[in-house]
């Protein structure tokens, strides 16, 4: 099976996950809004944003288990929920729903291959190895992406470029520590203020001192919102059934809050070349804004509410926004008809297969191969102009080479 099955083998059974999660991050982005605006001086307001962080992975381990396994699925992801908590009780240092994806793979490998108990033995004590390699590990981590920082920044409108690119692919899979470098610590630069020192781009806002920082890490973000706009927009048009509504739930929750993470894990299961191509444009983003000096900052996610509420240049904010959306919309267009995953079945067809599976009436018109034919489900949509074979009742009998070639993507 090939890389773009198994994405979206991945993406499909993540449906819920993608939900729930996409709903609790849109709840904590509100108590983080309230814990700035009340100062946690009513609830603590921090801490229920915290205890949410804490529960997004854990349902994301049992939602993705439950719907990967077989047999027994309430049992099987409960175990998988309870590695999970385990692993993120001893390494507490990330709250990565990447972990979780990765425990949920274990957990339906191990149960593919083993009995019950051997399997849900296994897990849990390989999530306690793994959760103590981690915690072992990540002061090396910690040390390479402050490497990378530091290459990051001091390079102007370079480094807002850079840092578009490397915060993209990082939060992906949810790894905030390469932003939070320059979101609350001296790489985003460092001010004094009533005999405090300030340092990061957020606290630097927060504190309304005006920083270069503020321009080249923080306003990207905002044309970033309005790339995912077009993207959406363009997407949207190609997905089915239950999956529309989904999307519309991580673009809602996205847009409204500022946390694309699960956008973009959306759109790296859909089709890998679209995401490669959005992160490209991410760096073109906070090139642009660093370029054009806005300034729009946030304190709690940056959301759209919050950008337009923060924006100093609106002429600049609208005018740029509008080209960004339609860059989202005809780069998604593009990438997804070029490279993308066929909108029935989500099977990548390259462009030597395309017009071969166009003549054969589509991916959906193909019920099975044998050795030298393929059968059909209507025989009268084949286009035998294009294609050198000859049609048997409902098979159609061509080259072997060809059919082996189809069968790798779409068997």
């Amino acid at each position: 099976m090939n890389i773009y099955s198994n994405f979206n083998k991945l993406k499909n059974v993540m449906l819920a996950s993608f939900i729930i999660s996409s709903l609790i991050f849109a709840f904590k982005a509100f108590f983080d809004f309230l814990s700035v605006k009340f100062n946690n001086d009513i609830v603590s307001f921090s801490a229920l944003s915290s205890s949410l962080e804490f529960f997004a992975p854990l349902s994301i381990a049992f939602f993705t288990t439950f719907y990967l396994v077989k047999g027994r699925k309430s049992a099987k992801a409960l175990f998988s929920l309870f590695s999970a908590f385990v692993f993120y009780s001893v390494f507490t240092q990330s709250k990565s729903y990447f972990f979780a994806i990765l425990i949920s793979l274990l957990a339906y490998y191990c149960y593919e291959n083993l009995n019950f108990i051997t399997a849900t033995l296994l897990i849990i004590l390989s999530t306690l190895i793994f959760a103590v390699l981690c915690t072992f590990l990540f002061d090396y981590y910690n040390n390479l992406i402050m490497v990378i920082a530091t290459f990051v920044s001091n390079k102007g409108n370079v480094s807002s470029a850079l840092f578009g690119l490397i915060n993209s692919l990082f939060s992906t899979f949810d790894f905030s520590n390469f932003a939070n470098l320059f979101y609350y610590k001296s790489f985003g630069s460092t001010a004094l203020s009533d005999n405090h020192i300030i340092s990061g781009a957020v606290n630097l806002f927060k504190a309304g001192i005006k920083s270069n920082s503020i321009i080249n890490y923080l306003s990207g973000h905002s044309y970033l919102i309005f790339l995912i706009v077009g993207v959406f927009s363009s997407l949207f048009k190609e997905l089915k059934g239950v999956e529309k509504i989904v999307f519309i739930v991580i673009f809602s929750s996205a847009v409204l809050c500022g946390n694309i993470n699960l956008f973009m894990l959306f759109v790296l299961f859909e089709s890998p070349y679209l995401f490669l191509s959005m992160c490209a444009v991410s760096s073109l983003c906070y090139f642009c804004a660093s370029l054009v000096k806005i300034s729009v900052g946030f304190s709690f996610g940056g959301g759209i509410f919050e950008i337009l509420s923060n924006a100093d240049k609106y002429v600049y904010l609208v005018t740029v926004s509008i080209v960004f959306v339609a860059i989202g919309y005809f780069v998604t267009k593009y990438f997804y008809e070029k490279y993308g995953i066929s909108s029935l079945l989500n099977i990548y067809i390259p462009n030597k297969l395309k017009n071969t599976v166009s003549s054969l009436g589509g991916v959906q018109n193909i019920i099975r191969f044998n050795d030298n034919s393929i059968e059909l489900r209507n025989p009268k949509l084949v286009d035998e102009i294009k294609l050198d074979c000859e049609i048997r009742e409902n098979k159609i009998i061509m080259e072997k080479s060809i059919i082996d070639d189809l069968k790798e993507y779409i068997a």
